[in-house]
Parts: C-alpha cells; sequence; structure tokens
C-alpha cells in the first residue's frame, strides 16, 4: 500500500509539472512586451514586425511595410511616454495564450491602457503579439 502510495505522488508530480507553465514563460512573455513598447516608442518598424503575428500583424502590415511616416509618427506619440504592467502576466482560459494589460503615460499627461494578447511561437521559446485591444 505504501508502495502504490509512493508511486502514485511521483505520477501526479510529474503530472503537474508537465502541465503547469513554467515562470521563464512568464518572464519571456513580458520580455516581449516590453520589446515591443520599447519599439514603440523608439519607432522601430522592423522590431515591430517581427514582434506582431497572426491577425494583428495582416491588420497592421500595410502601415507598417508602405506607411514611410510610420516611425517618425510612433516616436512623437511616445516621447516621454511610461509603460507600466499593473497585473502581470494572465492567461487566457482554456488556451495556451497570455495576456499583459499595459499601460501606457503619454508625454502629454494623457493614460491609456491596453490588453496584449501573445502566443508562442512553435518550436521556439519566443512569443508574438496577436491581439491588441483598448
Amino acid at each position: 500500500m505504501r508502495k502504490i502510495k509512493s508511486v502514485m505522488s511521483v505520477i501526479i508530480t510529474v503530472l503537474l509539472l508537465a502541465t503547469t507553465p513554467a515562470y521563464g514563460d512568464d518572464s519571456k512573455v513580458l520580455d516581449t512586451v516590453e520589446r515591443y513598447t520599447q519599439a514603440l516608442q523608439s519607432g522601430d518598424v522592423e522590431a515591430i514586425k517581427n514582434l506582431l503575428g497572426g491577425r494583428l500583424y495582416k491588420k497592421r502590415r500595410v502601415l507598417l511595410e508602405e506607411n514611410t511616416e510610420y516611425s517618425d509618427w510612433l516616436k512623437q506619440y511616445y516621447a516621454g511616454a511610461s509603460f507600466s504592467y499593473p497585473n502581470g502576466v494572465t492567461s487566457d482560459a482554456g488556451t495556451s495564450d497570455k495576456q499583459v494589460e499595459v499601460e501606457t503615460r503619454l508625454g502629454s499627461g494623457e493614460r491609456v491602457r491596453t490588453r496584449l494578447i501573445l502566443q508562442s511561437v512553435p518550436d521556439t521559446d519566443e512569443w508574438q503579439i496577436v491581439g491588441q485591444f483598448r
């Protein structure tokens, strides 16, 4: 009986470890969001293109690839801005998606709240932003 409890304990532990997302995932998610906010502030359109994926990239493709003034507009809009993530990383129920609420204080003092949806890039440890909602 003791041996069965011990074996069951090991099995449960392995199952929990296999299905629980690692803290490293959340740090990678926040790293992606921080690189995105830095790219917005610096007007780095190439970095933004690499950080977006899925429908969000398709939605912004023309803006990112064809609007030659977008970089300058971003620099001006986000000049003096600060970014915070008051709720950290949260998980989407029923999916492997992650969410990060970004609170932006623009140089003008205006506050903007944005919710970013991130998905893991298959076969890598990278994340992409696939949704953005105000």
